[in-house]
């Protein structure tokens, strides 16, 4: 099984984005990590042993994918992601995919859900090699039921 080591390319990403971006940036998305970090309402996420809502998403083939019929095959994995523009996205999606093996082993299946449309979804699926469904949840409705939807509580325009 081919293993990413995810947090060695994270740290690699880090620094490659504090030696290229413009000065004051690595300050700015610094600080809003830590806005992030105090602000969000972890109480209202699903916890571990929570019941996860049913949900019905578009895929990135046009098809429509439910949890209820995902959990009839066996275990899921649901996991939520910012988008296919997002680098650091596209490095838990890919590390998701060398450890699919592993979970189909144990009869689960995996499920990656972003608010991006389904055709920024098949690109992603497409650019990233992903053979796990990759589903559009626009207007964050789902990721709102799961409790992970974070609002911003001031400018939130990145520069």
């Amino acid at each position: 099984m081919a293993v990413i080591d995810l947090d060695r390319q994270l740290q690699e990403l880090r620094k490659e984005f504090a030696r290229t971006a413009p000065a004051g940036r690595v300050a700015l998305y610094e600080s809003r990590i830590e806005e992030l970090r105090s602000t969000f309402a972890r109480h209202a996420a699903l916890k571990e042993g929570d019941r996860a809502p049913d949900f019905s998403l578009p895929d990135a083939q046009g098809g429509t994918v439910s949890l209820s019929a995902a959990l009839k095959q066996g275990p899921v994995v649901v996991t939520f992601y910012r988008g296919g523009w997002c680098p650091y996205c596209n490095l838990q999606l890919r590390s998701y995919q060398a450890l699919l093996p592993e979970l189909a082993s144990f009869g689960a299946s995996m499920l990656a859900i972003s608010p991006q449309l389904p055709d920024a979804s098949l690109s992603t699926a497409e650019r990233e090699a992903l053979t796990f469904n990759v589903l559009s949840d626009l207007g964050n409705d789902v990721a709102r039921q799961f409790g992970l939807v974070y609002h911003c509580r001031r400018n939130c325009a990145m520069p």
